[in-house]
């Protein structure tokens, strides 16, 4: 009977997460500027009412508050009165809707984030992976023994299969290399 196979653990990609973490935020902040701009016109006190069509929500419940301070005049004729930045808000709410991002309204958080973990997807990739390591650990024990190794004659001598990280300053597994996808 074969082990049941138990993906590895590659890499996390920290690159695709700070990408992820921006559009998040800027998608979050550009819910906090239009609920706060908004509020100077009517209260809002729970902005998940707003979810289905913020601007057109914003509209009635404009209308509902000042349609009896002003004579009968149109909807944009008091918006404008008003000194209402309608473009400001429509930039906000498209600035908004444009990151495919389902955000949790109450914490400005992705509700489902995706996982940024690269795993290898076959047996054959686990053990490759698992030698790979055992021969950086090697060189790592050369090193401390004080003897002078060329990572970069290892890397070329594997063909890639390892790669230098100049930020940790260490060899590291080629997760391209082991998955396949190496160019």
């Amino acid at each position: 009977m074969k082990p049941e196979f138990k993906p590895v653990l590659l890499f996390t990609d920290i690159h695709s997460m700070r990408e992820f973490n921006e559009r998040q935020d800027t998608k979050a902040k550009a819910l906090q500027d239009v609920f706060a701009y908004i509020r100077k016109f009517i209260e809002v006190e729970e902005p998940t009412e707003f979810k289905d069509d913020i601007y057109g929500i914003f509209l009635n419940r404009f209308y509902e508050k000042y349609v009896h301070e002003f004579p009968p005049i149109g909807l944009n004729k008091m918006l404008e009165l008003m000194s209402v930045n309608t473009n400001y808000i429509n930039e906000l709410v498209d600035k908004y809707d444009s990151i495919e991002i389902e955000l949790d309204w109450k914490t400005g958080k992705a509700k489902t984030p995706p996982s940024f973990d690269i795993y290898t997807e076959t047996p054959e990739q686990n053990k490759l992976t698992k030698t790979l390591e055992k021969l950086i650990a090697s060189v790592n024990e050369l090193k401390e023994m004080g003897r002078n190794v060329y990572v970069g004659n290892i890397i070329q001598g594997t063909q890639g299969a390892l790669t230098f990280d100049h930020t940790d300053n260490m060899l590291k597994v080629n997760h391209s290399f082991v998955l396949g996808t190496m160019r």
